[in-house]
């Protein structure tokens, strides 16, 4: 699942102008959309993020397990803020839900309820 700028900017909490910009460094190994609302938000080559966790400058290297930490948070966040009864604005508990995913999900939430698992579970034992 790739998200846009602005479903990212919701998990993280940072306003999507401010990401935008810090992506901008980036291009040469981040793909991002043109529109904030467009998905596709991507690294360009799949050892970039072997690079930052393992290889680059202890100047530059990151632990994992930070993006874990501030993902988990961030997908707990967004589905205790927007998950309710009946979010998905079924008409009948019986018959099959529309085919098309309703206004009232979010990418964001999406992805909060599709992918907290995986950062809880990558959490550092410690936290």
């Amino acid at each position: 699942m790739t998200l846009s700028v602005s479903a990212l900017s919701d998990l993280l909490d940072i306003p999507a102008n401010d990401l935008r910009a810090g992506f901008s460094y980036l291009h040469a190994v981040v793909y991002v959309p043109d529109g904030d609302s467009e998905p596709g938000l991507r690294t360009l080559h799949a050892s970039f993020g072997d690079y930052l966790f393992g290889r680059a400058p202890s100047a530059f290297r990151i632990a994992s397990s930070l993006g874990h930490v501030i993902l988990a948070r961030g997908c707990l966040h967004v589905m205790v803020q927007r998950l309710h009864f009946n979010v998905s604005m079924s008409h009948s508990s019986y018959k099959p839900n529309r085919s098309t995913t309703p206004k009232t999900i979010t990418l964001s939430l999406e992805y909060a309820c599709l992918q907290w698992v995986y950062h809880v579970y990558d959490l550092p034992e410690a936290i």
